[in-house]
């Protein structure tokens, strides 16, 4: 003899209604420090280079000037 099986949709979690899903806030501000952090190495990397006693090249100051430049490009303001 078959079982009757009934079967029911999950229950949807409050908050979450497909494309009008809601990030919590770690998931905006975690990329934006890891993004920051990135960024603080790689201008500060002709300093620590500096310090060391070794030389930072010509062409490291101009590829950070170059990628400071195209953010003020990109950022609103």
């Amino acid at each position: 003899m078959p079982a009757v099986v009934q079967t029911t949709p999950p229950p949807s979690r409050p908050g979450y209604h497909g494309a009008n899903a809601h990030l919590p806030w770690w998931a905006v501000v975690l990329p934006v420090v890891a993004f920051l952090a990135l960024l603080l190495l790689l201008v500060g990397s002709g300093q620590a280079e500096a310090t060391g006693g070794g030389e930072a090249s010509a062409g490291d100051d101009r590829a950070v000037t170059r990628v400071l430049q195209h953010f003020a490009q990109i950022l609103p303001g």
